[in-house]
Protein backbone atom coordinates (compact mmCIF):
# COMPACT_ATOMS: atom_id res chain seq x y z
CA UNK A 1 0.00 0.00 0.00
CA UNK A 2 2.84 2.35 1.10
CA UNK A 3 4.17 1.93 -2.77
CA UNK A 4 0.89 3.26 -3.91
CA UNK A 5 0.48 6.54 -5.48
CA UNK A 6 -2.71 8.57 -4.38
CA UNK A 7 -4.28 8.02 -7.58
CA UNK A 8 -4.08 4.70 -7.56
CA UNK A 9 -6.94 1.99 -6.35
CA UNK A 10 -6.56 -1.64 -5.69
CA UNK A 11 -9.32 -3.83 -5.29
CA UNK A 12 -8.53 -7.32 -2.75
CA UNK A 13 -10.87 -9.85 -1.91
CA UNK A 14 -9.93 -12.65 0.46
CA UNK A 15 -10.19 -16.18 -1.28
CA UNK A 16 -9.61 -14.73 -4.54
CA UNK A 17 -7.20 -17.88 -5.85
CA UNK A 18 -10.74 -19.33 -6.51
CA UNK A 19 -10.88 -17.21 -9.85
CA UNK A 20 -7.50 -16.06 -10.18
CA UNK A 21 -5.50 -19.75 -10.17
CA UNK A 22 -6.27 -22.11 -12.86
CA UNK A 23 -6.36 -24.86 -10.50
CA UNK A 24 -8.81 -22.25 -7.87
CA UNK A 25 -11.14 -21.32 -11.06
CA UNK A 26 -11.51 -25.44 -12.46
CA UNK A 27 -12.35 -26.04 -8.69
CA UNK A 28 -15.22 -23.42 -8.85
CA UNK A 29 -16.54 -24.67 -11.87
CA UNK A 30 -16.53 -28.31 -10.91
CA UNK A 31 -18.22 -27.66 -7.60
CA UNK A 32 -20.63 -24.95 -8.64
CA UNK A 33 -21.56 -26.51 -12.18
CA UNK A 34 -24.51 -28.36 -10.22
CA UNK A 35 -25.54 -25.09 -9.05
CA UNK A 36 -25.82 -23.15 -12.34
CA UNK A 37 -28.55 -26.01 -13.50
CA UNK A 38 -26.52 -28.37 -15.14
CA UNK A 39 -24.70 -25.85 -16.93
CA UNK A 40 -21.75 -27.78 -19.38
CA UNK A 41 -18.86 -25.75 -18.42
CA UNK A 42 -16.90 -27.50 -20.87
CA UNK A 43 -18.92 -25.79 -23.06
CA UNK A 44 -17.00 -22.20 -22.71
CA UNK A 45 -14.27 -23.27 -20.64
CA UNK A 46 -11.18 -25.38 -21.84
CA UNK A 47 -11.41 -28.78 -19.89
CA UNK A 48 -8.88 -28.69 -17.19
CA UNK A 49 -8.20 -30.93 -13.95
CA UNK A 50 -6.57 -30.08 -10.40
CA UNK A 51 -3.62 -32.91 -10.60
CA UNK A 52 -3.95 -32.36 -6.43
CA UNK A 53 -7.25 -33.78 -6.20
CA UNK A 54 -7.32 -37.62 -6.67
CA UNK A 55 -10.92 -37.13 -8.04
CA UNK A 56 -9.60 -35.31 -10.20
CA UNK A 57 -7.15 -36.99 -11.39
CA UNK A 58 -9.04 -40.20 -12.24
CA UNK A 59 -11.33 -38.12 -14.04
CA UNK A 60 -8.45 -36.88 -16.35
CA UNK A 61 -7.24 -40.14 -16.55
CA UNK A 62 -10.61 -41.39 -17.91
CA UNK A 63 -10.90 -38.69 -19.99
CA UNK A 64 -7.49 -39.41 -21.53
CA UNK A 65 -8.40 -42.77 -22.57
CA UNK A 66 -11.82 -41.48 -24.30
CA UNK A 67 -9.53 -38.94 -25.87
CA UNK A 68 -7.30 -41.44 -27.34
CA UNK A 69 -10.23 -43.52 -28.59
CA UNK A 70 -12.17 -40.71 -30.37
CA UNK A 71 -8.29 -39.53 -31.99
CA UNK A 72 -8.21 -42.96 -33.55
CA UNK A 73 -11.47 -42.67 -34.98
CA UNK A 74 -10.63 -39.28 -36.41
CA UNK A 75 -7.44 -40.81 -37.82
CA UNK A 76 -9.22 -43.56 -38.95
CA UNK A 77 -11.67 -41.37 -40.81
CA UNK A 78 -8.92 -39.15 -42.48
CA UNK A 79 -7.43 -41.86 -43.78
CA UNK A 80 -10.80 -42.77 -45.94
CA UNK A 81 -11.89 -45.00 -43.83
CA UNK A 82 -9.01 -48.07 -44.27
CA UNK A 83 -7.38 -50.15 -41.87
CA UNK A 84 -5.55 -53.64 -42.47
CA UNK A 85 -6.16 -57.07 -40.82
CA UNK A 86 -2.91 -58.58 -39.05
CA UNK A 87 -1.43 -59.11 -35.62
CA UNK A 88 -0.48 -56.30 -33.06
CA UNK A 89 3.15 -56.91 -33.74
CA UNK A 90 3.95 -53.48 -34.47
CA UNK A 91 4.23 -54.64 -38.74
CA UNK A 92 1.02 -52.90 -39.99
CA UNK A 93 0.57 -50.85 -43.07
CA UNK A 94 2.26 -47.44 -42.82
CA UNK A 95 -0.51 -45.08 -41.92
CA UNK A 96 -3.10 -47.60 -40.91
CA UNK A 97 -5.12 -48.70 -37.94
CA UNK A 98 -5.36 -52.20 -37.48
CA UNK A 99 -9.28 -52.87 -38.09
CA UNK A 100 -9.31 -54.53 -34.53
CA UNK A 101 -8.11 -50.88 -32.99
CA UNK A 102 -10.45 -49.08 -34.58
CA UNK A 103 -13.42 -51.19 -34.21
CA UNK A 104 -12.88 -51.00 -30.34
CA UNK A 105 -12.12 -47.34 -30.29
CA UNK A 106 -15.31 -47.27 -32.39
CA UNK A 107 -17.49 -49.29 -29.44
CA UNK A 108 -15.92 -47.01 -26.80
CA UNK A 109 -16.87 -44.22 -28.76
CA UNK A 110 -20.60 -45.15 -29.04
CA UNK A 111 -20.94 -45.80 -25.11
CA UNK A 112 -19.55 -42.58 -24.38
CA UNK A 113 -22.09 -41.10 -26.66
CA UNK A 114 -25.04 -43.43 -25.56
CA UNK A 115 -27.63 -41.71 -24.06
CA UNK A 116 -27.26 -42.66 -20.03
CA UNK A 117 -31.35 -42.90 -19.38
CA UNK A 118 -30.63 -46.29 -21.98
CA UNK A 119 -28.25 -47.71 -19.01
CA UNK A 120 -29.84 -46.91 -16.07
CA UNK A 121 -30.44 -50.86 -15.33
CA UNK A 122 -27.14 -51.60 -16.58
CA UNK A 123 -24.22 -52.31 -14.21
CA UNK A 124 -22.38 -49.42 -14.14
CA UNK A 125 -18.43 -49.47 -15.85
CA UNK A 126 -15.63 -47.98 -16.81
CA UNK A 127 -16.00 -45.83 -20.08
CA UNK A 128 -12.56 -47.75 -21.05
CA UNK A 129 -12.77 -51.38 -19.49
CA UNK A 130 -8.85 -52.51 -18.90
CA UNK A 131 -8.90 -54.98 -21.31
CA UNK A 132 -9.62 -52.72 -24.22
CA UNK A 133 -6.89 -49.80 -23.30
CA UNK A 134 -4.47 -52.83 -23.20
CA UNK A 135 -4.84 -53.23 -26.80
CA UNK A 136 -5.14 -49.58 -27.19
CA UNK A 137 -2.37 -47.70 -24.93
CA UNK A 138 0.75 -48.62 -27.15
CA UNK A 139 -0.96 -47.76 -30.21
CA UNK A 140 0.68 -44.08 -31.72
CA UNK A 141 -1.47 -42.10 -32.66
CA UNK A 142 1.07 -40.06 -34.54
CA UNK A 143 2.31 -43.01 -36.85
CA UNK A 144 -0.53 -45.47 -36.99
CA UNK A 145 0.60 -48.85 -37.54
CA UNK A 146 3.26 -48.65 -35.46
CA UNK A 147 3.49 -49.53 -31.96
CA UNK A 148 5.12 -47.27 -28.88
CA UNK A 149 7.38 -49.03 -26.36
CA UNK A 150 5.77 -50.31 -22.96
CA UNK A 151 6.09 -47.61 -20.52
CA UNK A 152 9.03 -48.73 -18.06
CA UNK A 153 9.11 -45.98 -15.70
CA UNK A 154 7.21 -48.30 -12.89
CA UNK A 155 3.25 -48.34 -11.71
CA UNK A 156 1.34 -46.93 -14.91
CA UNK A 157 -0.05 -43.59 -14.16
CA UNK A 158 -3.14 -44.45 -15.90
CA UNK A 159 -4.10 -47.46 -14.79
CA UNK A 160 -7.97 -48.60 -14.76
CA UNK A 161 -7.70 -49.27 -11.09
CA UNK A 162 -7.86 -45.53 -10.65
CA UNK A 163 -11.18 -44.74 -11.79
CA UNK A 164 -14.57 -46.66 -11.63
CA UNK A 165 -16.79 -44.20 -13.33
CA UNK A 166 -19.51 -44.84 -15.93
CA UNK A 167 -19.26 -44.05 -19.22
CA UNK A 168 -21.78 -41.18 -19.04
CA UNK A 169 -19.79 -39.63 -15.46
CA UNK A 170 -16.59 -38.58 -17.56
CA UNK A 171 -16.40 -34.82 -17.88
CA UNK A 172 -15.66 -34.07 -21.57
CA UNK A 173 -19.42 -34.35 -22.42
CA UNK A 174 -20.58 -36.52 -25.61
CA UNK A 175 -18.18 -34.39 -27.75
CA UNK A 176 -15.17 -36.32 -27.30
CA UNK A 177 -12.14 -34.67 -29.12
CA UNK A 178 -14.09 -31.17 -29.98
CA UNK A 179 -10.60 -29.83 -28.41
CA UNK A 180 -9.23 -31.61 -31.77
CA UNK A 181 -6.14 -32.67 -28.84
CA UNK A 182 -4.56 -35.84 -29.70
CA UNK A 183 -1.87 -37.25 -26.86
CA UNK A 184 2.15 -36.52 -28.09
CA UNK A 185 3.80 -39.89 -29.03
CA UNK A 186 7.18 -41.19 -29.21
CA UNK A 187 9.92 -39.60 -30.45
Amino acid sequence: PSELDDSQVINYFSRNSEITSKAGLCNTLLNNSLMLDRVDINSFYPRCYDMNNQVQVEAFIEDFKLTTAACIVHRFVASGGRSYHGAHDGAGKAGLFRKRVVELAVEICKRRVRDPEEDLDAEPRLAVEDEEWKELELVSLKNPGKRLKPWSGGKRPWNAQASRKTASGVPGGADLGSSGACRPDDK
